[in-house]
């Protein structure tokens, strides 16, 4: 008994400065609105900024801009990012050794509370001035709601007159996303005004809740996944709440990962608890948002029917198969006319920023990084599905990280959401820890892109 007040005053402690971590975190995403808002005049985003959505939403923030050179916005954006990951990783530190009983659920309670209060602010704050995607897939939300068209065979220039078509990147495009997501970019544009200022606010609200539901789910997914482990998963939830790639991705830039990356937790976390095939669904209507999660879905199936009982592996393999088919049918049916049109994701798998237009010619051909890396996944595979759940999300965790560096014809920091999320509810141990510390720092790193300028194309 002797050692408990120590103990106590040891939790009390570790609480304020998790407390203070927060409260620096606050401070740190109210400068970086007003820097974001500041882009210099002249210069560009080295991943491309929407310049235009600073002045736009300043008038909904009322936040002040402020006058920067090119080489006080570099600093300040990178002294900002610089902060915030402190403040996450001193969240990190503080809540190392918190007790179990009350210090643990009073620190749950600030990490749930601080990471929903990050990303209201962030919402209401941050201009989305850091991507241009967030306007082109409301566009495809405008098709099919409001005009009636297929974004899977309409260009987003056929709606040149749409209120955000001035904000809007890539207008040659064809939508090259999932229909989970296109039909929630239709009910978005059917629940939110069509300004501007609604659109941005109704795309970050939806990310952001999405990001805050994948924080949920980080506990119970972690504890399914490190069984017998004792992990209570308040870890993995603070690795997500707080963590910068996840706040600014999802709140301040409106990005699908974090969409795409809900069900695919419920889904294992489904899997890994029931009878297979409400998991499997979920799993293909993650894949449905947008494609990365697929590969969770791919081992997941071999897993379950490799681990049948010989007599019942192929019911398995036709049960779920017929759950995955269906998802995809009534996922697909509003679609479909314009499926076979050409464009959208095989040309982009196949001819890369060719698609868009880019006639740059490139060492290696962009199906042939598309070629390599389905290649990689069939090799993998013996490994990820005849271990435990924990082995197969750890091996998609690293092929997502493989895919992000190497396949795509860009390098953006929201790709790292989902492998950041997959690494973050990984058992203890080297392996996991691995993962965590890779998805960070390589977020982290890809992040600091945004403090760089570059002359205007």
């Amino acid at each position: 008994m002797e050692g408990a007040p120590a103990s106590h005053d040891g939790d009390r402690l570790r609480l304020v400065a998790l407390g203070g971590c927060l409260g620096a975190a606050l401070a740190l995403y109210a400068a970086f609105a007003i820097v974001v808002g500041s882009v210099p005049a002249g210069w560009e985003g080295y991943v491309g900024f929407s310049r235009a959505s600073g002045s736009m939403f300043r008038a909904f923030s009322r936040l002040p801009a402020i006058g920067l050179g090119k080489a006080g916005f570099e600093r300040a954006m990178a002294l900002l990012l610089g902060g915030l990951w402190a403040a996450w990783g001193g969240g990190l530190i503080a809540l190392r050794g918190v007790a179990p009983g009350g210090g643990r659920r009073r620190a749950r309670a600030i990490v749930l509370a601080g990471g929903a209060a990050i990303l209201v602010m962030v919402i209401v704050t941050v201009p989305p001035v850091l991507s241009g995607d967030l306007y082109r897939q409301a566009i495809y939300g405008h098709m099919v709601a409001l005009h009636g068209l297929n974004p899977y065979s309409t260009p987003v220039a056929a709606l040149a007159g749409d209120p955000l078509f001035s904000f809007a990147n890539e207008p040659t495009a064809t939508s090259f996303y999932g229909p989970v997501y296109t039909a929630l970019s239709a009910v978005a544009a059917f629940v939110a005004p069509t300004s501007p200022v609604g659109s941005v606010i109704a795309w970050k609200t939806t990310a952001a809740a999405a990001a805050f539901g994948v924080v949920w789910l980080a506990a119970p997914v972690a504890r399914a996944l490190a069984a017998p482990d004792a992990s209570d998963g308040l870890e993995a939830q603070l690795f997500l709440a707080w963590n910068p790639v996840v706040v600014i991705e999802s709140a301040a830039s409106a990005h699908i990962e974090p969409i795409m990356t809900l069900p695919a937790l419920a889904g294992l976390l489904l899997l890994v608890r029931a009878p297979p095939l409400r998991g499997f669904a979920l799993l293909v209507v993650s894949t449905l948002t947008k494609w990365l999660t697929g590969l969770i879905a791919l081992y997941a199936f071999v897993r379950e029917v490799r681990g049948a009982p010989p007599e019942r592996q192929l019911p398995t393999a036709l049960r779920l198969a017929g759950v995955g088919a269906l998802v995809v049918v009534v996922c697909y049916a509003p679609f479909a006319s314009g499926l076979f049109h050409g464009g959208g994701l095989f040309e982009l798998a196949t001819h890369g920023t060719g698609y868009l237009g880019d006639k740059t010619a490139h060492a290696v051909p962009q199906w042939v990084w598309s070629a390599l890396f389905a290649a990689l996944v069939v090799a993998v595979a013996p490994f990820a599905t005849r271990g435990d759940w924990a082995r197969l999300v750890a091996a998609v965790a690293a092929l997502l990280l493989v895919f992000i560096l190497l396949v795509p014809p860009w390098l953006f920091a929201w790709y790292f959401v989902t492998p950041i999320a997959l690494a973050a509810v990984l058992p203890r141990g080297r392996l996991g820890l691995a993962l965590r510390a890779a998805s960070v720092i390589l977020g982290a790193d890809v992040m600091l892109y945004y403090a760089r300028l570059v002359p205007p194309r």
